[in-house]
């Protein structure tokens, strides 16, 4: 499961087109507090780029607020987004996200290259409800986000990304309290974002790293499953695995292509500090 933290550049799109944006009342969204304020910590396990054959264990404790407007929506459906449009059964939103760095120190493939920064994505997301009920919600995602790398000091263009995705959440499927997620998604990757994980330059070359170009394409599929579960009022606890398969890749014969399966983990607790007593029903 890929683990993301949530970027504020959509902001500035979502104030753009708020003025065009349709909103359609959804009865589980409707019952929840408009906006909440809690901490939340996890624990997981990530891999230093997409088929590296070493990974971190880390650990991060961060406070979150979360806000569902009828514009600006800041949740666990995808972080901070912008209803651009929305429909019966369509919904055309902005969202952004990020991924945490790599040290080339500590990857042995990639000792001597320069390191991987933070990256960040940003773009617009058509999403399909094909199934909504109460208890259970099944889409289809059709992201394509604009992706840049930074060290905090400069930023640096890494093309695109277009993901699209299956996703199936249910509630209480085990039990009051017991929420369970599935999906599966395909990349595809343009050169840019394919030369900045896979690419050997002759400057990087050795005799156990030869030079490679790659080329932009099929980057990998994925499977992620979680389930949460409120172990107390306002205090929720939740796991997850992320499972990638890369054999298809079309880079896959580059030298820092190591491992065609990555698998990840995650569990973690979120702790809701304060909650409005406006729901957001009211503001559709």
């Amino acid at each position: 499961m890929d683990l993301k933290l949530r970027g504020w550049l959509s902001l500035v799109v979502i104030l753009l087109w708020s003025r065009s944006t349709l909103a359609v009342e959804r009865t589980w969204e409707a019952q929840e507090s408009l906006y909440e304020i809690g901490l939340a910590g996890a624990s997981f396990f990530l891999y230093d780029y997409p088929a590296a054959e070493q990974g971190r264990l880390r650990a991060l404790i961060v406070p979150y607020a979360y806000y569902r407007g009828k514009v600006l929506r800041a949740d666990d459906e995808g972080g901070i987004r912008g209803r651009l449009l929305e429909r019966e059964r369509i919904e055309f939103d902005f969202s952004a996200a990020a991924a945490f760095p790599a040290d080339s120190r500590d990857n042995h493939a990639r000792r001597g290259m320069p390191d991987l920064d933070w990256i960040g994505e940003v773009g617009p997301r058509m999403r399909v409800h094909i199934i909504e009920e109460e208890n259970l919600r099944f889409e289809f995602n059709l992201p394509v986000r604009y992706v840049f790398s930074t060290d905090l000091t400069r930023v640096d263009d890494r093309g695109y990304l277009f993901q699209p995705e299956l996703s199936l959440k249910i509630d209480n499927v085990w039990g009051e309290g017991w929420d369970f997620s599935l999906s599966t998604s395909a990349q595809f990757a343009s050169d840019q974002l394919m030369d900045y994980f896979y690419e050997v330059s002759n400057q990087y070359a050795t005799i156990d790293r030869p030079a490679f170009q790659s080329r932009g394409g099929l980057l990998g599929n994925n499977l992620v499953l979680g389930v949460s579960r409120e172990v107390r009022p306002r205090m929720r606890a939740f796991c997850g695995a992320k499972f990638d398969y890369y054999g298809l890749s079309v880079n896959r014969r580059s030298p820092l292509f190591k491992d065609p399966w990555n698998a990840g983990f995650a569990f973690g607790f979120s702790y809701q500090l304060y909650e409005s007593g406006a729901r957001a029903g009211t503001h559709f």
